[in-house]
């Protein structure tokens, strides 16, 4: 798992940095690459893709809220909350056009049709072709609540959505899904329904 942590405090940074240490030597099953940083910019430079990727991290519903100065105990209670939800992520094997590839559900921002061919844009930026029928995918995602058909061509991850406009789903990493204005009702029905399930979790 990749985390990073951030502040502008040299000393916060190594009581956050001790706290981590000490969870991986309760739990050695997670293997934990940690990057520090001193401001949030520092963060965007290091990945190199700037406000998509802030956006794209802003969209990923924060699991737990901490106040300084907090203790262990809370801690390890968020970052259980934080470890569970990429626990429960699944991974998905594709036969892409360049071979084999297994990607988290939770990677996946959308999934469109062309021609003959899907293209499937993960949250990297990476892009991935492979020969099948949207049915098939379809099929393949259903079982994850956060997928939905968006249209005749596209199938989306609610998770990424930033909002949805008058003719489409307006994406977190700026792409556009385009919705029929017949579909938009439901299209906004489920979303609306998808985001108060994430806020009871």
């Amino acid at each position: 798992m990749q985390i990073a942590i951030c502040d502008d405090i040299q000393k916060e940074l190594e009581t956050i940095r001790a706290v981590l240490d000490a969870y991986s030597k309760v739990y050695p099953e997670y293997y934990f690459d940690i990057d520090e940083y001193r401001t949030t910019i520092d963060i965007l430079h290091a990945v190199g893709k700037g406000k998509i990727y802030a956006v794209t991290a802003f969209a990923m519903n924060a699991t737990h809220y901490l106040v300084k100065l907090f203790s262990q105990e809370p801690f390890i209670v968020a970052f259980d909350s934080a470890v569970k939800t990429t626990e429960d992520w699944d991974f998905l094997s594709f036969a892409c056009v360049d071979g084999m590839h297994r990607v988290r559900n939770g990677e996946i921002i959308s999934i469109e049709l062309q021609n003959y061919y899907l293209l499937i844009n993960l949250s990297s930026g990476e892009m991935l072709w492979l020969r099948m029928k949207l049915s098939q995918m379809i099929e393949e995602v259903q079982k994850y609540s956060e997928f939905t058909r968006a249209g005749v061509s596209y199938v989306a991850n609610l998770t990424f959505v930033w909002r949805i406009a008058r003719n489409s789903l307006e994406i977190c990493n700026g792409s556009k899904i385009p919705v029929l204005r017949k579909t938009r009702g439901e299209a906004q029905r489920l979303y609306m329904d998808f985001c108060r399930k994430g806020a009871l979790k």
